[in-house]
């Protein structure tokens, strides 16, 4: 009687059995690894995706940072430059009162000491608010705000303002034209949605 075992193994070799089995073997590693490699595709394909999402996160949050800091430094030197326009005429005033009741040998300047104090604290806020947009704003707004502060009644190089030419000047049109470049920077760079007409 022939063993079915023997019969089963006639003729093939150790190797050819392990040949047999290798389509086998393949078949039941192919899954795994297949899904190993899908898996892996997909982390590499989530972790640039996250990172993309990441970097479009941190150019939005330093572009609104940005806009703030610039919109900040604009409105902070047109408010400087109106506090120093309020400061120029209580100053007229003062030194055309004093020069009016002044007693013999008294100077009308002497009279008005605190005016021209509270003149050259606006004139140095007015000089760091300009420094701020020197930092923060655009080349075109720096250069306008730059023209606006240079044609300013009396103001100087030193902490305090020059004083005669407060008295006597009016202010230029170069500080008008350039005060109406400064506002369109500010209206075209300043809003989110830029606005049609500035």
């Amino acid at each position: 009687m022939t063993n079915l075992g023997d019969r089963a193994g006639a003729g093939f070799t150790p190797a050819d059995r392990t040949l047999r089995g290798l389509p086998l073997l393949v078949e039941k590693l192919a899954v795994p690894i297949l899904v190993a490699v899908i898996a892996l595709g997909g982390t590499v394909l989530g972790y640039q995706a996250s990172i993309r999402t990441l970097d479009t996160q941190v150019s939005v949050q330093l572009n609104v940072e940005q806009r703030a800091k610039k919109a900040e430094s604009y409105f902070g030197f047109l408010s400087a430059t109106y506090a120093y326009f309020d400061r120029v005429p209580e100053f007229r005033d003062c030194i055309t009162a004093a020069r009016r009741s002044a007693e013999p040998g008294a100077t009308a300047a002497a009279t008005c000491v605190p005016t021209v104090q509270k003149l050259a604290t606006a004139q140095q806020d007015l000089r760091k608010a300009l420094d701020q947009v020197a930092v923060y704003g655009s080349d075109n707004a720096t250069a306008q705000a730059i023209l606006m502060f240079n044609n300013l009644p009396g103001v100087a190089e030193d902490t305090m303002p020059d004083l005669v030419e407060i008295e006597s000047s009016v202010i230029s049109d170069e500080y008008w034209d350039a005060s109406a470049r400064f506002r369109t920077a500010v209206c075209v760079e300043v809003p989110v949605t830029p606005r049609e007409h500035c």
